[in-house]
């Protein structure tokens, strides 16, 4: 919010704007928490990242994009991480 100098406003703006795009939004469970952990740990990702990625298998996508994580990465042999700006 800082960074892009945001009013409270834009920014539960853009939260609606995601949950209208992303139907159904799945809780943070202990399954995610354990899955997490493994992945950070097997693919040496931070423990953060592991989470979003846990996330996302969970959720069944094939793919995740990310400017931080691995370009090209594919976990699990079914979700590629890719970078939206790597040409």
């Amino acid at each position: 919010r800082r960074k892009l100098g945001l009013t409270w406003d834009k920014v539960e703006q853009a939260r609606d704007d995601i949950l209208a795009l992303c139907d159904p939004v799945l809780p943070v469970t202990l399954e995610t928490h354990r899955l997490g952990l493994a992945l950070a740990q097997h693919y040496r990702l931070s423990i953060y990242d592991g989470m979003v990625v846990a996330a996302a298998l969970i959720a069944d996508c094939d793919l995740l994009c990310s400017e931080d994580m691995h370009h090209g990465l594919i976990i699990d042999g079914r979700l590629r991480i890719e970078n939206p700006f790597v040409a």
